[in-house]
């Protein structure tokens, strides 16, 4: 799918390459060579763009993409909590443009606690679905998913 969609000329996100069974890691390998190999002869312009925990990656998968080298790295929301305020704020001025809501402090600091296993696209929807939600301006830990409302410490 995602060779079809690059060869359209498509810009694509390979989410989770993590994911990608070791014996499945030769069709990544198809696909960012075939990749590398148009956009070297300017054939194509598009964009192929790899997520993945490499924490969590298999050896054949990781060989491939560290052949291909990294362009940037993240760290997970988790081990970087402090970042969490500043980005929920972002997040709500996306999806709640006209600024009706604000998270209460205590709500705040359930998100701030919780381990975001979806990290960043796991707040966004969690915030996209409190905004449409929540009939009141603050969203309230009582507003927040089960999920989001338990500490980190209890659930792990």
């Amino acid at each position: 799918m995602q060779q079809k969609l690059l060869s359209d000329g498509a810009d694509v996100v390979l989410r989770r390459a993590e994911h990608i069974h070791e014996v499945d890691a030769d069709q990544l390998t198809a696909v960012v060579d075939d990749h590398r190999s148009v956009t070297i002869t300017g054939k194509r312009t598009n964009t192929l763009l790899i997520t993945v925990d490499r924490d969590r990656c298999s050896a054949p998968v990781l060989a491939t993409l560290d052949e291909i080298g990294y362009a940037a790295r993240t760290q997970p929301l988790a081990s970087t909590p402090e970042r969490i305020p500043a980005v929920v704020k972002r997040v709500l001025d996306q999806v709640d443009p006209g600024g009706r809501h604000t998270m209460s402090p205590a709500a705040l600091q359930s998100f701030v606690q919780w381990g975001w296993p979806g990290n960043m696209t796991e707040l966004v929807g969690a915030l996209e679905a409190l905004v449409k939600q929540v009939p009141s301006s603050v969203i309230e830990r009582k507003h927040l998913p089960v999920t989001c409302s338990r500490r980190l410490r209890d659930v792990v």
